[in-house]
Parts: structure tokens; sequence; C-alpha cells
């Protein structure tokens, strides 16, 4: 690793820190605004939702823009969404502005996480690619240990319009990082001629790419249903300061993330999902069944660590897999799968609260992880030991 490639890292890690610090500062009040506002639990889903689906369309483009064009600039476009979309939530409070808003932070969310996954990816070799990854995806799991608590807090003391400026804030500094990382152009971007005509059909096809896709669709399906709805629901049981219950559990997905990328370099990717997966279900399963704060911190810790290490083990398996030649479609069509999952709980999971309880809604996202990620699990493993025996 040059000095180059370090200095990159650390340049990454900031920028991806200070993206989600701006995001997960809103992902707290931003439901409870909504709600203020009169929306009903699946008027919250589908307005925190929505960002997920436009971003599920934006970043395949992105993705294959990036791998002939460089990644630098789709990571400029996307802190400069993420910058301003907070600065229109001050200019308008009906849901339709709203529902804009998120659409345009889609920007945001397909370009910054794309082109830093991506980059960081590139400054280390294979054989530490784990941990390389883990240290981008701390950058994401550590913002959320203080982004709720800042949103919290300004929310408390001085308002929603304290929150929207400090956001734009805070991504203004992302925006500015940008300009000290170096991308090698040699190394990371590709002429049309020689990028692969890659599509999601090619992806799915592929059972190794395919399959910690779905398992990541899984995992994400809980965790949105933990972004959107568990600060409502915490509020309503009467759960004390929720921003300290975002940061325990930011605290978890780091340390999640940390023991997976160590351990999946050592011993390989394959060993470290399954745990993940159980770890995601039992965690939603214990808000669903039992009351009280200390339940609500145990199930976060569960949940931390099946998703800040599912996803850290999935993402390198994934990248593993890819040719770097299309590195940024792969990434792309594996982020997509974690914003469906988390804007279909939204969507889904609203309608099951609206209907029955917020009881139902975590008991159906842990069914889902669990039953989409063992079977998908189960298949990964009989299409391996078909493929050893035809050997």
């Amino acid at each position: 690793m040059t000095k180059t490639n370090l200095r990159n890292m650390v340049f990454l890690f900031l920028i991806t820190f200070s993206f989600f610090v701006s995001l997960d500062i809103l992902q707290l009040p931003l439901p409870l605004y909504i709600e203020g506002l009169g929306g009903s639990p699946s008027t919250i889903g589908w307005l925190i939702g929505i960002t997920g689906i436009v971003t599920v369309i934006v970043r395949p483009i992105m993705g294959t823009w990036s791998d002939v064009n460089g990644k630098r600039g789709i990571l400029i476009i996307g802190m400069l969404a993420s910058f301003l979309s907070p600065v229109f939530l001050l200019m308008g409070d009906s849901f339709l502005w709203i529902a804009l808003v998120r659409i345009f932070q889609s920007i945001g969310m397909a370009g910054v996480v794309l082109a830093t996954q991506a980059l960081m990816a590139e400054q280390v070799d294979q054989q530490n690619r784990g941990q390389a990854l883990a240290l981008q995806g701390i950058g994401d799991a550590s913002a959320i240990i203080i982004g709720p608590l800042i949103g919290f807090w300004l929310m408390d003391f001085y308002g929603f319009n304290w929150v929207f400026a400090v956001s734009a804030l805070i991504a203004a500094v992302g925006l500015l990082i940008i300009s000290f990382v170096k991308e090698e152009k040699t190394s990371t971007s590709f002429s049309n001629k020689d990028v692969p005509k890659s599509s999601w059909q090619d992806l799915v096809q592929d059972p190794i790419l395919f399959v910690p896709t779905m398992i990541g669709l899984g995992l994400a399906f809980s965790f949105g249903s933990i972004l959107i709805f568990m600060a409502v629901f915490a509020n309503q049981l009467g759960v004390g300061n929720i921003g300290y219950l975002f940061a325990f559990l930011g605290i978890f997905l780091v340390v999640g993330r940390y023991i997976v990328g160590r351990v999946s370099d050592k011993i390989g990717r394959e060993i470290v999902i399954l745990p993940t997966i159980l770890a995601t279900a039992a965690g939603m399963y214990i808000i669903a069944f039992f009351t009280g704060d200390m339940y609500f911190y145990i199930a976060c810790a569960l949940i931390g660590l099946g998703f800040g290490g599912g996803h850290t083990g999935l993402l390198a398996f994934t990248i593993d897999k890819c040719s770097p030649r299309n590195r940024g479609f792969t990434i792309s069509f594996f982020g997509n799968a974690f914003d469906l999952g988390i804007s279909l709980a939204g969507f889904i999971l609203g309608v099951v609260a609206s209907i029955m309880s917020y009881n139902m809604a975590f008991f159906v996202g842990g069914t889902v992880t669990l039953l989409l990620g063992c079977l998908t699990w189960i298949y990964y493993w009989s299409y391996k030991s078909k493929v050893l025996q035809t050997k």
C-alpha cells in the first residue's frame, strides 16, 4: 500500500462519516416530523422509503458511468445532493414537498455509497479487502452513534429547522474533503469499449453474485424497519432518550463490521454470514414480543452485530467475485438490494403497522429476514456442492 492509497483511505473514511452523520441527524427526527404533520405509519413508511426506491433506479446508471469515467465525479454529485436536500426541507412542509426532496436525496444515497465503496476497495489487494471495506463501513456505522443524538438534541431544544441546517452544514464539510481524494485513472476507469456490457439479467443469472444480493435484501428489510419505525414505536412506549438507543445500535454496527471484516479475511467470507442472519432476526423478534428499555437495547445490539457484520461480509464476497472492469455496476446492483429492502420495509411494514400493530410489523420483518436469508444460504451451498462434484 502506497502513501497515496493510505491517504485516500483516510479521506474516504472522513467523507463516508460526514455523509452518514448528515443523513443520521435526520434519521430520528424525520419520522417524528412527519408524524407531527399528521402522517400515519404508512405515510411515514412511504415518505422515508421512497428514497431507496429511486436510488435503486439511479445507482446502476451511476455505476456504469463510474466504470467508464471514474468514481470521483459521482462522489461529488452525490455529496452535492446530500448538501442541498436538507436545505430544501427548510423550504416547505407538505407531504408532496417532502417526497420530492427525498427523491432528490436519492442521488446522494446512490452516488456517495457506490463511489466510496468502490474507491476504498481499489486502495488494497484482495487479501485485505474485508478490512478496508470494514473501515469504510465503520464510517457509516460510527455516524449512527452520534448522528441521532445530535438530531434528537437539536429537535428537542431548537426545533426541526436547526436539524435540517446542521445536516446541510456537515454534508458541506464532506463535499470539501473530496478535493483531497486522488483517483488513478489507469486502474479504476476504462473506456467504453473496455467495459463489458453488464446488465441486471447477467448478475441475476450468476448465483455467486445473486446469493449475497438476496441475503442482503433480507437483512435490509429488518434494518429498514428499525431506521423507519423504531423511533416512533419507542416514543409511544415511553423509552427514555431514543437518541441513546440509536447510538447503542451504532456501536454494535461498528463492532459487527470490524469483527466480520477481520474474521472474513482470515477464514473466508462464507462462514460468517449465517450468524449475522440469525442475530438480525433474533433482535427483531425481541422488539416484537418484549417491552421495556432493556429489551430494546438487547435487540439493537443483536441487529447491529447482524446487519453491520452481514453487510461487510457480503460486500467483500461480492467484490471478490466481480471483475474490476465492471466493479461499479456490480456494487450498484448489490447496494440496490439494501436500498430496496429498506424501502420495501417502509411500504409493507408501514401498512402492517397501520392495520395491526408495530409489534406485528417487527415480527414480519424478522421472519422475512430469517426465511429469505436461510433459504438463499441453503441454495448457495447446494449450488456450490454441485459445482465441486462436476470438477
